[in-house]
């Protein structure tokens, strides 16, 4: 695992990261588990939270990879109650990692002249 910040312990919370087969989510969900948390590894690729989990596991922590698409409200429910379950019941923690990208421009402006591109 990785090193955890001395003093920084979250033994007994359940966290659930989302998008935790890649990127941040990938980084964030060991340093969780390190920390002592049980980690609900979220991402819409289970293969990729199945990875993360296992790899959590293998150091030593509580892990379970977790199907979750955070575009679809049924998904995130889900997601949530299995990592509730893995917590006894409770979950303590979200990492948000996830995101949507959606097509077309992620700027706007109501400004009259154009925006330089």
């Amino acid at each position: 695992m990785t090193a955890s910040r001395p003093g920084f312990r979250l033994d007994g919370a359940t966290c659930l990261i989302t998008s935790a087969g890649r990127g941040i989510g990938r980084e964030a969900a060991p340093a969780f588990a390190d920390a002592g948390a049980a980690v609900a590894a979220g991402d819409i690729d289970p293969a990729s939270a199945k990875a993360t989990a296992e790899a959590i596991e293998a150091a030593g922590g509580r892990a379970q990879a977790v199907a979750l698409d955070v575009t679809e409200a049924a998904s995130v429910a889900a997601a949530a109650e299995e990592a509730a379950r893995l917590g006894g019941g409770r979950l303590d923690i979200l990492v948000n990692t996830g995101s949507t990208r959606s097509a077309g421009s992620t700027c706007s402006s109501s400004r009259s002249s154009p925006v330089p591109r």
